[in-house]
């Protein structure tokens, strides 16, 4: 929403961003299926946004030395992903794959009947 008001719609910023998110969400979703468990997906997660964050830099600047950065940024999304799977792991197991594929708690409400607890 940022880039539509700020006018950088399709900016290198916005493609760069929009990437990272598609690949890890795509990647998550997929091990999700497997039985993977926060950390994997986390960690799953953080190397597909990295790779293709380098990948569209190298692609709109026409070199591979971006690649250069991958180890530190591999490096620092590993630290954050443990973070971020540490803290999911916490929220008492609120995030499972339900059954139209999205991922929200199978539990029962307060009133027995099934449904999404948020």
């Amino acid at each position: 929403m940022g880039s539509l008001f700020s006018g950088r719609f399709l900016s290198p910023s916005f493609l760069t961003g929009l990437s990272g998110a598609v690949s890890a969400a795509v990647v998550e979703s997929l091990l999700a299926r497997f039985g993977f468990g926060f950390l994997g997906l986390s960690l799953a997660g953080s190397f597909a946004s990295n790779l293709a964050q380098l990948m569209v830099i190298s692609l709109l600047l026409k070199s591979t030395k971006t690649f250069l950065l991958f180890n530190v940024m591999v490096g620092l999304g590993m630290i954050s992903a443990s973070v971020n799977a540490f803290i999911a792991s916490r929220m008492g197991g609120i995030v499972f794959e339900n059954y139209s594929g999205f991922f929200f708690t199978k539990e029962k409400g307060a009133d027995e009947t099934p449904g999404n607890r948020v």
